[in-house]
């Protein structure tokens, strides 16, 4: 299962996404929403299946609050569809807490979790029936909520 990841150290553009057409499954882990609308839009285009993963983070007081989310996006999804659970914005404020904040690596770690299984569901190593598309865990609540739509 793990022989064909490969490590790619370029910067993903407009220009150079079509790089991904013999690709089956990708996983999108960025932190800039406008580099996330780019591999986004054009994996859709390409009709890869991926999932993307996002950690929105703030404090409250002098505590850390915030969510970790893991959204599949499956071959023909339409982009609105897609536009509706992933963020575009960069935000400069909220940057500097993900840059600063130890926890980071807890939500981190949930991510890369969420991605995971959600992709083996894919690919039927796990059962799946109620096909979520999003799955967002908050921290205050400590709870998970998935999304089909």
């Amino acid at each position: 299962m793990h022989k064909g990841v490969r490590p790619h150290p370029i910067k993903v553009t407009a220009d150079n996404i079509g790089e991904f057409s013999g690709y089956d499954f990708v996983f999108v882990c960025v932190d800039r929403g406008s580099s996330r609308q780019v591999i986004a839009a054009g994996l859709v285009r390409l009709g890869i299946p991926f999932v993307d993963t996002g950690i929105g983070v703030g404090l409250e007081g002098n505590t850390l609050d915030g969510c970790a989310r893991a959204t599949f996006v499956a071959p023909g999804t339409p982009w609105q569809d897609v536009a509706t659970h992933l963020s575009f914005g960069d935000d400069e404020e909220k940057d500097e807490v993900y840059r600063t904040d130890i926890q980071i690596a807890e939500l981190n770690s949930l991510n890369a979790i969420l991605a995971i299984m959600r992709w083996k569901r894919w690919l039927t190593f796990y059962r799946d029936e109620r096909n979520e598309k999003n799955a967002i865990y908050m921290i205050e609540g400590n709870c998970i909520m998935n999304r089909s739509v």
